[in-house]
């Protein structure tokens, strides 16, 4: 028998949700000025929050062939506040518990020879009884998805979507947009340019509806709700953007290079030509050439002070059209299944936009730490990224496990664990975990960049009891995944 050290009696705080936070959100701006001028793109540096100035033009000289048009404002949802504590968090009383380590020594030597670094946390029951390294920060790959998965189900909700919007800051007449017609980024990460959803054939297809031929004045994309860093610090050449796709609050296809290097650089641009030409295959003639306007301040956003990000830049006008994403409960499993970058990326900048009311990866990261930290979770390591692509992101096992213990308490807890991967059924390890033990009786989100392996999620061992794990391993050889493989069916089999 050995001793060991295990926590006991933790009790989960109370704390403000989404719901409870939605009733004291502020108020959305009032105020907005409405674009003008030719073709542009807007970004979120193209003027201050509320406004959609263009260079050379006048706001304060009307346009005297405009007809008499009182506009109203289109603006993003309010923010909505992270939890706070109703009362302090309680430290949990420490006490000494007896292990049976031989039934998994085996498995921990193994994995102690698979990688040069090795964090392992397990509960058995809402016990830890398995800490090798618990507390060591290690980089946990794409396990950080659950952090941003945890905190926006939190602060959003599962019924939470993004919207996407095409503003016209002038009336209508014969079928002619008196004014502008803008294409509003939401930073819905699964919009595509054809298709029955999320699309921009639908939101053609919706201004078609209302009778709309063409457009006087400028066909505008505005991004703004996001920053323009298009990644992120760390992030290898080999996985961006390929793994990822060019970041903005305006995503078509993924924003993937497929014939149009230009979308690394500036995807709000291509995706104007996009809108033009998907609007002119609807009978809608659209201005053109596109032109871009502005540039963000990613040397300041990197160091950890935010550029850019306007969500309470309003758009004057009458919204002509809007298409919702799929629910967040909906986004969060394509993230957690398919380990699913781009989606973790965008989500992270909508939690800025929505707590901090700043739209850059610094401020999502912060907000969800907070967020993390209202829910009695206290997260130790340092944040890079949202997807886990940086190795700058760090992490103990003790704290994944942690969170995925207190996920069930909270009312999105079924949603987050529905949305990991099965083994040997679904997702990222759908080829995994195939035995007759684990097959079906493991989920978990597994984690793997060049650095790190990683596997963290919840079981049920053969005997009934629920268990709760993660495990990092940092400077992997090929022999890890296989090792994190039997370690976890140790825990099922042995439990």
């Amino acid at each position: 028998m050995l001793a060991a050290v295990v926590l006991l009696g933790t009790t989960a705080c109370s704390s403000v949700g989404a719901s409870d936070a939605a009733s004291a959100r502020p108020p959305a701006p009032a105020d907005a000025t409405p674009a003008g001028g030719d073709t542009t793109v807007l970004d979120a540096t193209s003027g201050p929050p509320g406004s959609a100035t263009v260079a050379g033009t006048d706001p304060s000289v009307p346009a005297a062939t405009v007809p008499p048009f009182t506009p109203t404002t289109v603006a993003p949802a309010a923010p909505v506040t992270a939890p706070v504590p109703a009362r302090p968090c309680p430290t949990p009383p420490r006490h000494a518990a007896d292990l049976e380590p031989a039934d998994l020594q085996p498995e921990l030597d193994a994995l102690r020879r698979a990688g040069g670094q090795v964090s392992v946390s397990v509960s058995v029951g809402g016990v830890e009884t398995v800490a090798v390294n618990a507390d060591q920060a290690l980089v946990p790959a794409s396990n950080q998805k659950l952090l941003v998965a945890a905190a926006a189900l939190e602060l959003l909700g599962p019924d939470a979507t993004l919207t996407t919007r095409v503003v016209a800051t002038g009336p209508v007449v014969a079928g002619v947009v008196q004014g502008d017609l803008i294409l509003v980024g939401g930073g819905d990460p699964t919009l595509t340019t054809t298709g029955p959803a999320a699309s921009l054939e639908q939101l053609a297809a919706q201004l078609q509806a209302r009778g709309i031929t063409g457009v006087q004045g400028r066909l505008v994309v505005d991004e703004r709700r996001y920053d323009t860093r298009r990644s992120e610090p760390g992030w290898p050449g080999s996985v961006w953007p390929s793994a990822v796709g060019s970041l903005s609050a305006v995503v078509v296809d993924r924003n993937r290079v497929i014939d149009d290097p230009a979308v690394l650089t500036d995807p709000a641009l291509v995706h104007g030509r996009r809108f033009r030409a998907t609007l002119a295959a609807a009978g809608i003639t659209a201005p053109e050439p596109i032109t871009a306007e502005g540039e963000a301040d990613a040397t300041s956003a990197s160091a950890g002070t935010s550029a850019g990000g306007a969500p309470s830049a309003a758009v004057a006008g009458e919204q002509v059209a809007v298409i919702e994403s799929a629910h967040l409960r909906e986004l969060v499993a394509q993230m957690l299944g398919r380990s699913d970058n781009l989606i973790a990326e965008e989500l992270t900048k909508e939690l800025g936009v929505r707590g901090r009311g700043r739209g850059t990866t610094v401020d999502g990261l912060a907000v969800a730490r907070a967020t993390a930290a209202g829910l009695c979770l206290g997260l130790d390591g340092t944040d890079a990224d949202g997807s886990g692509l940086s190795a700058g992101t760090t992490r103990s096992a003790a704290a994944w496990r942690r969170l995925l213990e207190a996920a069930p308490r909270r009312p999105w807890g079924a949603v987050l664990r529905a949305g990991l991967p099965v083994a040997g059924r679904s997702g990222t390890l759908a080829s995994r975990l195939l035995g007759g033990a684990t097959a079906g009786r493991v989920q978990a989100k597994t984690g793997s960049i060049g650095v790190s392996r990683a596997l963290s999620g919840y079981a049920t061992t053969m005997s009934g009891q629920p268990v709760v794990f993660s495990i990092i391993v940092n400077a992997p050889t090929t022999a890890t995944e296989p090792a994190v493989d039997a370690f976890v069916t140790a825990l099922v089999t042995r439990g």
